[in-house]
């Protein structure tokens, strides 16, 4: 009887369940019979449909019956319909997450959602405020009417034959996941819309091809998902990079109103454009990393608006100008192509740089002010090619010349780096300055062989700081040597007749480390010229003074060391009482020469117990080293010494002398002439000479010039005791008929 009992239960609510499922999933039918609120019986004549359902309703609104929804209705079931002949209005939300709107009457509604479930199958007119759409395929066959946002998450909103999409001024379409597409239907605008990419949306499609695109803002679910473009773009308001990459595909990219980034880029590539309109500020824009390339770059911003730079770009094809500024924003610009010049410019800065990489003429490089700056430039174009300034430039870092000519075209260039020329060169003109003015090392400045007169030249590069030549450079107007040096090496830094030197001292002064020449006119009739020249070690001005009626061109040079021949031999500043510097003069007079030359010196160039109380400026002339009378010298300022030569008629190298040096007797290093050996030595020395003289003389003098021992070497004995010297360094000078040398060594 339990069992039984219990059998009869369990059946019991098996029933109530299957009745219970039944009644939900039968059809209820609601149709209004009067105009009037959704929620209220009156309206339909009786039980009003609830404002969220289930079940497999059909609702319906008769011709000539306006139905206010006065709250929020979702729709939820797929068997469920909305048939709408009359009219549905209210500031309230449709949500139909499954079920169908049709008919032809009029939707008037704040939102419209339609699920993945959803349908519209209306042939009236919809207007809202937002359409939102998931359905795999939304075919809009009415009149649709949009005011704000057509938020599009998943699937296809198309526009069916019969269709129309009107989108009232500034309307947005949110491209969250779905795609648009027009197929037979009209879109029609009344005036601009928008798009807004969210999500991980990847491509832009028929929603960017309406006319009247205005904003298009893209704000991708991470830093890294990509929205490519299918076509061309053209954004006539603001484009927003908020978050996520904007790849251009190989289209154009015309920005028109503006553009703001925040976490966004543009992806570039070779045969990606981008042209940049409109008027005043325009904005920034920052490419993608690994992604910084464009195949042509266009600015046409009306009057002195401007765009910025968030990262570096590389431009391989054609940078145009047409009138605008390009900010660099403290970034790179890689011109890899030409520049098509208008009245647009570039706006660089100290943190800024500039790379020309093109081939051939690149063309002006226009910068933005009368007097601009860049951090960094290099010039990297074809040997034969040249880019030229627009106006004057500093380089307040690094400008590097590897290939091509940066032509100064009449304009100043100022270092306040380094000038790195390893290639590439600078072609100067009469109108055109140079300027070192950074510190320490500057580097090394070369000019085309062809252009390689300038008007000024500035040396101001700090006490110690140097710059090289590396190619011979024409002063036309002032050489000013303020602070450190210039190292013409082998070239000839050449003062045309009326160039003029200021400044010029012991911090600053022209280094003449190789066979380059210092070259001035000095006029005639008593005229003087300063020569500031001296060795990469010391400070040794020349004043040529003219006595002949010609003026004359002087070349003028100092080496550290006075050589035996004059140009060739042994150092003879190694043990003679001398200024360790000779001075090589010449001169375009060949006849009627006549000047007085004026040497300059400091004590540390004293070698050799030097006196410069007895000394003398000793000329090479006819193979040997001549004497003068012995004077002393006089105090020419800043610490200087000098010494004068008056009567020259003739011109080679010139040094000074002390009057006790010895001529003819030379250092020599070569095992060849003369080997000393042990060295460092403690008792005795073994001296080997290339000499058959039977008599050999040798002296022992301390670094002092003091003879401290005398031995003479006869019949092959060729060893000394010097076992009573003290410790430290000696000179042994060894001479006989057929020679006569000089060694150091070191008793220890």
């Amino acid at each position: 009887m339990y069992h039984k009992i219990q059998l009869t239960k369990a059946t019991l609510l098996t029933a109530i369940l299957i009745f219970g499922t039944s009644l939900a999933s039968m059809a209820t039918d609601y149709t209004a019979t009067v105009s009037g609120n959704w929620s209220s019986s009156l309206t339909w004549g009786g039980t009003a449909p609830s404002f969220s359902t289930t079940g497999a309703d059909n609702i319906t609104i008769p011709v000539g019956v306006t139905v206010t929804q006065d709250a929020d209705v979702t729709i939820n079931n797929a068997s469920a319909v909305l048939l709408v002949v009359g009219t549905l209005t209210g500031t309230t939300n449709l949500n139909l997450t499954a079920g169908t709107l049709t008919g032809a009457g009029t939707v008037v509604l704040n939102d419209l959602t339609v699920g993945t479930g959803g349908w519209i199958t209306s042939v009236g007119t919809i207007s809202v405020s937002q359409l939102a759409n998931s359905q795999a395929t939304l075919a809009i066959s009415a009149v649709m009417s949009v005011s704000n946002t057509v938020v599009l998450n998943a699937g296809v909103a198309e526009l069916a034959a019969g269709g129309v999409l009107n989108l009232a001024t500034n309307t947005t379409i949110n491209m969250a996941g779905g795609t648009f597409n027009a197929l037979a239907g009209l879109p029609t605008l009344a005036g601009t819309y928008n798009l807004l990419y969210t999500g991980a949306v990847s491509a832009i499609g028929a929603e960017a091809s309406l006319t009247g695109l205005h904003n298009v803002t893209v704000n991708l679910a991470s830093a890294t998902n990509q929205l490519s473009m299918a076509g061309n773009l053209s954004v006539t308001g603001v484009l927003s990079l908020q978050q996520g990459v904007l790849n251009l595909a190989g289209n154009t990219l015309t920005i028109i109103g503006g553009v703001t980034t925040t976490a966004g880029s543009v992806a570039g590539s070779a045969t990606s454009n981008l042209v940049v309109n409109g008027t005043g500020s325009i904005g920034s824009l920052a490419f993608t990393a690994g992604a910084q390339t464009l195949g042509n770059l266009t600015l046409a911003i009306l009057g002195s608006g401007s765009v910025s730079l968030a990262s570096d770009v590389a431009v391989d094809g054609i940078t145009t100008l047409t009138s605008g500024n390009l900010n660099l924003n403290g970034n790179t610009l890689n011109i890899a192509g030409t520049i098509a010049a208008g009245t647009g410019t570039i706006i660089g800065s100290s943190t800024s740089g500039i790379i020309l990489s093109g081939t051939g003429l690149v063309g002006t490089l226009p910068l933005g002010t009368a007097a601009s700056t860049i951090g960094t430039l290099t010039v990297n174009i074809a040997s034969a090619g040249n880019v030229l300034l627009s106006n004057a430039l500093t380089v307040s870092n690094t400008l590097t010349l590897l290939n091509g000519s940066l032509d100064l075209s009449g304009q100043s260039l100022t270092i306040g780096g380094v000038v790195n020329s390893s290639g590439g060169t600078i072609s100067g003109s009469l109108l055109s300055d140079i300027t070192f003015n950074g510190s320490g090392s500057a580097g090394t400045l070369a000019l085309t062989a062809a252009s390689s007169t300038i008007n000024n030249l500035t040396i101001n590069i700090g006490s110690g700081g140097s710059v090289a030549l590396a190619s011979p450079v024409t002063v036309a107007g002032v050489l000013t040597l303020a602070q450190g040096t210039i190292d013409i090496a082998k070239n000839d830094l050449t003062m045309l007749t009326a160039a003029t030197i200021t400044g010029g001292s012991a911090a600053s002064y022209v280094v003449t480390s190789d066979t380059g020449s210092l070259i001035m006119t000095v006029a005639n009739a008593g005229a003087n010229g300063l020569f500031q020249v001296g060795t990469a070690a010391d400070y040794a001005p020349v004043t040529v003074t003219n006595n002949s009626t010609l003026a004359g061109t002087f070349f003028v040079l100092a080496h550290e060391g006075v050589l035996l021949n004059g140009t060739t031999g042994p150092d003879i500043s190694q043990f003679q009482p001398v200024v360790n510097t000779s001075w090589n003069v010449e001169s375009s007079l060949t006849t009627g020469a006549n000047v007085n030359l004026l040497m300059g010196w400091n004590t540390s160039m004293q070698v050799n117990a030097f006196d410069n109380t007895q000394a003398y400026i000793s000329h090479y002339t006819a193979g040997a080293w001549n004497t003068s009378a012995i004077t002393a010298s006089t105090i020419l300022g800043g610490g200087l010494f000098s010494l004068a030569l008056t009567g020259v008629t003739s011109f080679s190298p010139f040094a000074v002398f002390g009057h006790n040096v010895t001529l003819g007797v030379v250092a020599v290093n070569s095992k060849d002439v003369m080997e000393v050996y042990p060295n460092p030595s403690t008792d005795k020395l073994t001296i080997q000479i290339a000499s058959a003289s039977a008599v050999t003389n040798v002296e022992i003098t301390d670094i002092s010039g003091q003879t401290v021992a005398r031995f003479e070497l006869t019949n092959g004995d060729n060893t000394i005791n010097i076992a009573s010297l003290n410790t430290g360094s000696y000179f042994v000078k060894v001479s006989n008929s057929e020679m006569s040398a000089v060694k150091k060594f070191v008793k220890i």
